[in-house]
């Protein structure tokens, strides 16, 4: 007996790692960002306010040998001790909201700062352009708290995102034309495919098509007066009806198309 395959659920991003990354490289506000953070490393008050940090917090100034993305097991021990021993990360995150830089860039900077990696080579850009989510992972993870305000959250996401299941975060210094670029580049690989995992079966929304009712007043009365002549008359019999007259040209033409739909020859 032949098993059936178990349809597979679209991902939240079709492709592969590789790929994902390409396309973010390629848009527009990933640019302007990489540009950004290069020149955060060599701003002389972002590396001032680095060394504040360090001074406050007892840390040396480190010689950064190797600015891979693992840590050896030296560096982590370290970084582990001094996150642990200090309330670094909180001056961290004002730092982050003053050079308007995401929460994602928080564990760049902390390494920047405890073991002087390069900032400009984090990975975090490729994940702090632009997000997307599908809103049930939200709703997951607040059931997995089970509190009274957690439950109060999660029904008043419901309520506001009950038919708008995706959310597209968007960084506050994208421009129009970075986030038209960026849904361009993403659309078919990362935002269709979570709402056709989301979709009802049966459901037309969006296959509809209704053609608008002044349009269709005008054919209707062009194909029921296609025989009227002359044409001035028609001309003035439309006025009286619209209240405007349009280009006899025009008029001419929806009623040849009228008539060839309706007579059944489309030609």
């Amino acid at each position: 007996m032949k098993i059936k395959e178990k349809k597979k659920e679209p991902g939240p991003y079709e492709g592969t790692h590789e790929e994902r990354i390409r396309t973010i490289s390629e848009t527009s506000f990933f640019k302007k960002y990489s540009n950004y953070v290069r020149y955060l490393s060599e701003d002389e008050n972002f590396k001032k306010d680095i060394l504040d940090v360090r001074k406050k917090f007892n840390i040396p100034q480190r010689v950064c040998t190797d600015n891979g993305k693992k840590l050896s097991t030296e560096e982590r021990t370290y970084y582990n001790k001094k996150v642990k021993e200090t309330t670094i990360s909180n001056t961290v995150d004002e730092l982050l909201i003053k050079y308007g830089l995401s929460g994602m860039w928080r564990w760049a900077v902390l390494k920047h700062i405890i073991l002087n990696k390069d900032i400009s080579d984090s990975k975090t850009l490729f994940s702090s352009s632009f997000s997307v989510l599908d809103v049930n992972i939200i709703f997951s993870l607040l059931r997995l708290c089970n509190s009274e305000k957690t439950n109060h959250i999660s029904n008043v996401l419901k309520f506001f995102t009950y038919d708008n299941r995706i959310g597209i975060f968007i960084n506050p210094y994208a421009s129009e034309n970075d986030i038209i670029n960026y849904i361009r580049k993403f659309y078919k690989n990362k935002i269709e495919p979570i709402q056709k995992s989301l979709r009802v079966d049966g459901v037309k929304m969006g296959k509809i098509r209704k053609k608008n009712e002044r349009i269709q007043k005008i054919e209707d009365f062009l194909y029921k007066h296609k025989d009227l002549r002359p044409l001035n008359r028609l001309e003035d019999e439309f006025e009286k009806k619209f209240g405007y007259r349009i280009e006899r040209n025009y008029m001419l033409k929806i009623r040849r198309q009228e008539i060839r739909k309706r007579s059944g020859t489309g030609k």
